[in-house]
């Protein structure tokens, strides 16, 4: 049996998801080099940026008569999806996840997602 561990990532600034993918990538060699975690580095993919949300705000700077004048704003959100195949114990996969929540980042809403393939 396989864990499978997809990695969700959001963010309204972009460098501040490359930092964090970074740190978990270095975190998973370090994990490689200790030989506390098998197969899990090679496995390391990144699935690519999902479209970047938009959302456009408009306000009226003057209340009252001027309907013209407006003020827009918007708000983008980034989101990347990593994802790491092949623990081979259940024990490696919760090591990686606790390392993993210790490393969290400020900015930066991470979603994790948990999958098993089975033989059947």
């Amino acid at each position: 049996m396989t864990y499978q561990l997809i990695l969700s990532l959001k963010s309204f600034e972009p460098k501040l998801i490359e930092n964090y993918l970074k740190n978990v990538q270095s975190l998973a060699h370090k994990l490689k080099n200790e030989q506390l975690v098998g197969r899990s580095v090679s496995s390391l993919r990144n699935t690519g940026a999902s479209p970047t949300k938009i959302r456009k705000i408009t306000v009226l700077s003057s209340p009252h008569i001027d309907k013209k004048a407006r003020e827009q704003f918007e708000m983008r959100v980034f989101q990347k999806h990593l994802r790491v195949d092949t623990f081979s114990t259940f024990l490696e996969f919760f090591l990686f996840v606790d390392l993993f929540k210790a490393i969290a980042s400020v900015g930066v809403q991470s979603k994790l997602k948990f999958q098993t393939r089975t033989k059947l």
